[in-house]
C-alpha cells in the first residue's frame, strides 16, 4: 500500500531493507516521530509553564511571610504553614483513596525530607532575624548551584555548558535584587549576631538543596506525591511544633487580616509545593531549581505593587539577570531533549 507522496503507509514482511541492519522508513513511523516531538515539544511549555506557576507561589509565599511576621513569631508561623499544607492534602487522598503506607526504604527518606524542611523552616527564620533580609537572601539564593553539585553527585545529573552559565546569571541577578549589606554596605560592623544569621542562612541553602535531592527521588517512586507532600510537611510541622512547644511561643495573631495572611501562607504553599514535584519527577532537579530562582524576581515586582518597594538600578539589572537565566536553562534543555531524540 502506498500514499500519494510515495512513501509506503504499511510494510510488506517479505520485502527486505536494502541496507544491511537498516530498515525502510514508512509513513507511521514518520506521523509516529512528529508525535513524539510534539508531545516532547508540548511538555516543555509545560514544564516551563509549571515551574514559573511555582516561583509565583513561592514569591506569594515570600509576600505573606512579610506581613504575618510583623506581629507573630517566625517558628509559629512555620509550624502554621506546614500544619496547613497537610491539612490541604487530605482532601486529595481521601478523593483519590490514595496509599498511604510504603517501603521502610522510602518511609526512611521521607521522614529524613520533613525533617531536614522542618529544619529548614526554623533556620531561614533564625537567619532572617539576626541579620538583614538582603544578606540572607542573597546567602540562600546560592541554592541552585548547591543542588545541581548534589544532584551531579547523588543521582548523576549531568550539567551542561549553558546551565553553569544560567546559575552564575541567577545568582548575580539574585545578589543585585537583595542588596546585600556584605556587598552594598561596608560600614556595617560584623559580630556574634551576623555570624549567626549568615551560617543558619548558609545552612538553608544546603538543606533547600537536599531536600529538593531527595524530592527528586521520592517523585520517581511509587508513592503518590500528594501523599509525600502530606508526609514532609507532617513530620516538619513535628519538629516546629516541639520547637515552639519548648520557646513557648503559641501566640496567635491578635488581628483577622493577619490571620488570613497566615492561613493563606500554608494554602499557597501546597500548590507550591505539589506543583514543584510533578516539575521534579519530569526534569532534572538543576531545571528546576534554576527557574524557580525567578521567585525573587517576582516577589520583587510584588513588593513595588503591594508594599511600595521602589525598583533601583541594581534591582533591574538583577532582574534582567534571572530573565536571562531562565532563558538559557530553557535552550539547554530544549539542545537537552534534541540530543536524546537522535540518539
Amino acid at each position: 500500500m502506498v500514499a500519494s507522496d510515495g512513501i509506503p503507509l504499511l510494510k510488506p514482511k517479505d520485502v527486505e531493507s536494502t541496507n544491511e541492519g537498516e530498515k525502510e522508513e514508512t509513513l507511521l513511523d514518520r506521523v509516529g516521530s512528529r508525535i513524539r516531538t510534539s508531545a516532547s515539544s508540548i511538555w516543555d511549555r509545560k514544564f516551563l509553564l509549571l515551574v514559573l506557576i511555582a516561583a509565583f507561589l513561592n514569591a506569594l509565599r515570600g509576600l505573606f511571610s512579610k506581613l504575618v511576621l510583623i506581629d507573630l513569631d517566625p517558628i509559629l508561623a512555620g509550624f502554621v504553614d506546614l500544619v496547613t499544607v497537610v491539612v490541604c492534602c487530605i482532601p486529595a487522598n481521601v478523593y483519590y483513596r490514595s496509599k498511604l503506607t510504603t517501603s521502610p526504604k522510602m518511609a526512611g527518606v521521607l521522614f529524613l525530607t520533613g525533617s531536614l524542611r522542618g529544619v529548614t523552616t526554623i533556620l531561614v527564620m533564625v537567619a532572617f532575624k539576626n541579620i538583614d533580609a538582603g544578606d540572607a537572601e542573597a546567602i540562600i539564593s546560592s541554592r541552585p548551584v548547591i543542588v545541581g553539585a548534589l544532584a551531579w553527585i547523588i543521582l548523576s545529573e549531568r550539567m551542561a555548558l549553558l546551565d553553569i552559565i544560567a546559575g552564575l546569571f541567577a545568582l548575580m541577578g539574585v545578589v543585585l535584587l537583595a542588596k546585600p549589606t556584605i556587598l552594598f554596605d561596608l560600614t556595617v560592623a560584623y559580630n556574634q549576631k551576623t555570624l549567626i544569621g549568615s551560617l543558619s542562612a548558609i545552612g538553608v541553602a544546603f538543606m533547600i538543596a537536599m531536600t529538593g535531592v531527595l524530592r527528586r527521588v521520592l517523585s520517581l517512586t511509587e508513592i503518590d506525591k500528594n501523599v509525600s507532600l502530606m508526609y514532609i510537611n507532617l513530620v516538619g510541622a513535628g519538629l516546629c511544633g516541639v520547637a515552639c512547644a519548648v520557646l513557648g511561643e503559641w501566640q496567635w495573631p491578635a488581628e483577622i487580616e493577619n490571620q488570613i495572611y497566615l492561613i493563606a501562607l500554608g494554602v499557597v504553599g501546597y500548590g507550591h509545593g505539589i506543583l514543584t514535584i510533578i516539575a521534579l519527577s519530569k526534569e532534572k532537579t538543576y531545571h528546576v531549581f534554576m527557574i524557580k530562582s525567578s521567585t525573587f524576581l517576582m516577589l520583587y515586582v510584588l513588593q513595588y505593587i503591594f508594599l511600595g518597594v521602589t525598583p533601583d538600578l541594581p534591582g533591574i539589572i538583577g532582574s534582567m539577570g534571572i530573565i536571562m537565566s531562565t532563558v538559557l536553562v530553557a535552550k539547554s534543555k530544549s539542545d537537552s531533549d534534541t540530543s536524546e531524540g537522535t540518539k
